[in-house]
């Protein structure tokens, strides 16, 4: 699996691409082995990849839980 490091102590284990490719979601383990995600969106000026400041709060006990959570609260990905 590729893993890649988010900041220090925090990795992120899954990335899932919205419908234009102008939006992810990054679902990243943190160092007291909680998980979260957050939302990303593509700035296309300068070929870089920028958090929106959605979704950061959620602490959950698995991956897989995470994932339950982002299938739930975000639109974009439930349209396809």
């Amino acid at each position: 699996m590729f893993v890649a490091i988010l900041r220090m102590g925090i990795e992120v284990r899954r990335t899932l691409k919205g419908p234009g490719w102008d939006l992810k979601i990054e679902i990243f383990r943190r160092e007291d082995d909680s998980f979260g995600f957050q939302e990303m969106g593509y700035g296309f000026d300068d070929n870089k990849w920028y958090p929106t400041g959605r979704y950061l709060t959620g602490y959950f006990a698995s991956e897989q839980e995470a994932l339950r959570e982002v299938r739930n609260r975000v639109s974009w990905l439930q349209e396809f």
